[in-house]
C-alpha cells in the first residue's frame, strides 16, 4: 500500500494516478483514521511548489473521500475528534484551492480553484455551527475577500457557493436544535438561488468584517444580499405544511412536521433583514449553579414556597450530597446557550455527556433553575472540562405521573422566548398524539394535547397546547399548586 511517506515530489509520487491508488486505499471503515491520514497528506500536497492547474487536478481526487467521510458526521453522536478532523481537512482543501487562485493560473483553473475553495470553506463553517462552536476567527473575512478576487470573473456555479454560505450564516445556527443544521444546508441548496446577490438592499456584506452579513448602511465598498424573495418562498412554505401536512420535498422522509414547521418560523425571522433578537455569541461573566439528569433537576425545580426543600449543602446518609450540584465558570454565551467550564471534581470526575440533560442556575437563594441539554463537551486544560449547553426553557419540577403499575416525574419546561411549553418525561409512558389529564388535588384542571417533537437525553419531549398550558404554567410556577399528569378515564395513556 502506498504510505505518506512514499508522496515525495522529489521521486515524482505526486502523479495523479499513484495518489488515486493511494486514496483508493484508505481505511474508511475507520473515519477518525481515515480523516487523519488525508489530513497529513493534504498538508504535505500544500506544501509542495506546483503549478495550478496540476494542483487543481491533484486536489480534485480528494473530494469523493471527503465527501463519503462527511457523511459519517450527519450521524447521531459522531465523535468530537472526527469532527475537528474533518474541519482540518476541508480547511487544506481550501487553503490548496486558495494557492492556484493566481493571476497566472488559465480562467478555468483559476474558477474551478475559487469555487472548490469556497465549498470547502462553507463546510468548516458548516462543522462549527453543527458542533455549536464558534466559527475560526478570520474565516469570514477569508470568506468575503476571496470572492472578491473573482467577483467579476465569476460564473453561476461560483456565486451560488458564496451565497449560500452567507445565507447558512444568516440562518441563526447557534439557534437552531441539533441536527437541524444539515437540514437548513439542504434547504439552501434547493432554494437558496431565490436570493438576489448583488443587490441594491437587504443585508449588508463589507469585506473586511469578520461577519456573514449585517444590517443597515456602511461601507462605500460594501454590497448587498436580498433575502426577501427567499423568505417568501419559506413562509409559502410554512403556509403550505400547517395548511395541508405538506412538507418542503428536499425535508421529505428527512425531517418531522413539527420540527419542520419550527425550523421554517426560525428561517423565516432570520433571513428577513429587520432588527431582532439573533443566537450570536455575547459576552457575559460570573457563575452558575450545574445539576445533571432528569431526577435532580425534576427535584430542585420542584422546589417552591420552601416547600420540599433540599438543602444542597447537606449530605445524605452515606455523605454525598443529595443532590449534586457544581459551579461552572462561564466563558462565554449566547442568546440561547452557555459556553461552561468547571474543575472535573465538580462531578466527581464524570462530566454531563453530550445530549444529556442538565439543569442550570444562578447563584443565590433567587432564580428558577433552566432545563437545558449538553451540546458539545471537550478538555480545556487536563483536569478541566468545557461544555456548551442550549438552554430549553424555565423548568417547573414537582409533578407526578400516575400510571398503571407506579407512578412517575415530568418535568413541564416554559420556553425562554415564546411558543409553546414542552413536558420532559421517560420514554414510552406518553402516547404522542393524544391529550394528558392534569389535576390538582384530584380535581381536573385541564386536557392538554400533546405530540412528540424529539428526545433528550433517553427522554421524550412533547409540546403542550399553548393557551391552556400557558395558564397551567402560570399557576404551577406562582400557585405551586400539586399538578399531577393522569392516566384515568383517558385511553391514550
Amino acid at each position: 500500500m502506498l504510505r505518506l511517506t512514499d508522496l515525495d515530489v522529489g521521486r515524482l509520487s505526486w502523479r495523479k494516478r499513484r495518489l488515486e491508488e493511494w486514496l483508493a486505499a484508505l481505511p474508511l471503515a475507520e473515519p477518525t483514521r481515515a480523516l487523519q491520514q488525508l489530513a497529513h497528506s493534504l498538508r504535505a500536497l500544500n506544501g509542495t511548489l506546483t503549478e495550478p492547474a496540476l494542483r487543481v487536478s491533484l486536489l480534485g481526487c480528494y473530494e469523493e473521500p471527503v465527501r463519503n467521510l462527511a457523511v459519517t458526521l450527519r450521524r447521531p453522536g459522531a465523535p468530537a475528534d472526527r469532527i475537528a478532523f474533518l474541519t482540518l481537512v476541508n480547511s487544506e482543501m481550501a487553503h490548496g484551492y486558495e494557492m492556484a487562485v493566481v493571476p497566472e493560473a488559465r480562467p478555468d483553473v483559476r474558477k474551478r480553484a475559487a469555487q472548490g475553495a469556497l465549498v470547502h470553506l462553507g463546510e468548516v463553517v458548516r462543522c462549527a455551527y453543527r458542533a455549536y462552536l464558534p466559527v475560526p476567527p478570520g474565516l469570514w473575512r477569508r470568506i468575503h475577500l476571496l470572492y472578491g478576487q473573482v467577483a467579476d470573473e465569476t460564473d453561476g456555479a461560483i456565486g451560488a457557493a458564496y451565497r449560500n454560505i452567507v445565507l447558512l450564516g444568516l440562518a441563526d445556527p447557534y439557534a437552531l436544535p441539533s441536527g437541524a443544521i444539515d437540514a437548513v444546508t439542504a434547504l439552501i441548496a434547493q432554494y437558496g438561488r431565490l436570493a438576489v446577490l448583488p443587490a441594491t438592499g437587504g443585508f449588508r456584506i463589507e469585506p473586511q468584517n469578520d461577519a456573514p452579513a449585517q444590517l443597515g448602511g456602511g461601507a462605500l465598498k460594501a454590497y448587498y444580499i436580498d433575502t426577501r424573495p427567499l423568505v417568501a418562498e419559506v413562509s409559502r412554505l410554512r403556509a403550505a405544511l400547517l395548511e395541508r401536512d405538506v412538507l418542503p420535498s428536499v425535508w421529505a422522509q428527512r425531517v418531522l412536521p413539527d420540527v419542520a414547521e419550527r425550523l421554517l418560523a426560525t428561517l423565516g425571522t432570520a433571513w428577513l433583514p429587520e432588527p431582532h433578537v439573533r443566537g450570536a455569541r455575547v459576552h457575559l461573566s460570573g457563575e452558575r449553579l450545574v445539576c445533571t439528569g432528569f431526577s435532580a433537576l425534576h427535584t430542585l425545580a420542584g422546589q417552591k414556597d420552601g416547600r420540599h426543600y433540599v438543602d444542597l449543602d447537606a449530605p445524605a446518609r452515606d455523605g454525598r450530597p443529595a443532590v449534586p450540584v457544581a459551579r461552572w465558570r462561564i466563558r462565554d454565551a449566547g442568546h440561547g446557550g452557555l459556553w461552561l467550564s468547571s474543575e472535573e471534581t465538580g462531578f466527581e470526575g464524570r462530566a454531563p455527556r453530550p445530549g444529556s440533560l442538565v439543569g442550570v442556575r444562578e447563584p443565590g437563594e433567587s432564580g428558577s433553575w433552566q432545563a437545558a441539554v449538553v451540546r458539545w463537551l471537550k478538555r480545556a486544560r487536563p483536569r478541566e472540562y468545557a461544555i456548551g449547553i442550549q438552554i430549553l426553557g424555565t423548568a417547573h419540577g414537582g409533578l407526578a405521573g400516575r400510571g398503571p403499575a407506579f407512578p412517575f416525574a415530568v418535568i413541564l419546561i416554559e420556553p425562554v422566548q415564546g411558543g409553546p411549553a414542552t413536558l420532559l418525561a421517560p420514554p414510552g409512558r406518553v402516547a404522542a398524539g393524544r391529550s394528558l389529564r392534569v389535576e390538582s388535588d384530584g380535581r381536573e384542571v385541564a386536557h392538554l394535547p400533546v405530540s412528540r417533537i424529539d428526545g433528550i437525553g433517553g427522554l421524550d419531549r412533547f409540546a403542550l397546547a399553548g393557551g391552556v398550558c400557558g395558564k397551567l404554567v402560570d399557576r404551577i410556577a406562582h400557585q405551586g399548586i400539586d399538578a399531577r399528569v393522569g392516566r384515568e378515564n383517558t385511553a391514550a395513556l
